[in-house]
């Protein structure tokens, strides 16, 4: 066993610095797609939503009925013969809250998403840890 994997023995690490150590991991190596683009179906699933957008005029609070009960995924009428039928009411109004707060930049999506994949990597580590995992098995677990 290698010296770093011994240091993360179970009782070398607080479960707070674990979870800490887990959601670092992930910012290191998401941090590189910050400066990105919208790439590949972006196009469809936030610049040319207008449930994303509001490209509409629809106020946020109007569109919900729509986003929760009418559209799929891609801003369509889900009961349409070509909608894909790809429900996801929760990652619109995410994407739609972000467009807002970022001004529709690429570069506040990435930064949104990073975090929320370093909030779950936290999560993971310490529910690892919570089930019993040892250090370095709740970190390969992130």
């Amino acid at each position: 066993m290698s010296s770093a994997v011994s240091t993360l023995r179970a009782s070398a690490l607080p479960d707070g610095a674990l979870g800490c150590a887990g959601a670092l991991l992930a910012l290191a190596c998401y941090a590189n797609a910050l400066q990105g683009d919208y790439v590949f179906d972006d196009t469809y699933a936030i610049t040319g939503n207008a449930d994303v957008t509001g490209a509409d005029g629809v106020a946020w609070w109007a569109a919900l009925p729509r986003i929760f009960l009418a559209h799929d995924f891609w801003g369509q009428r889900i009961d349409k013969p070509d909608s894909h039928k790809s429900w996801r009411p929760v990652t619109t109004l995410s994407l739609r809250l972000c467009h807002a707060l970022g001004g529709g930049r690429p570069e506040a999506h990435h930064i949104f998403n990073v975090v929320l994949h370093a909030a779950a990597s936290f999560l993971v580590a310490m529910l690892s840890r919570d089930s019993g995992a040892d250090a370095a098995s709740a970190l390969v677990a992130v």
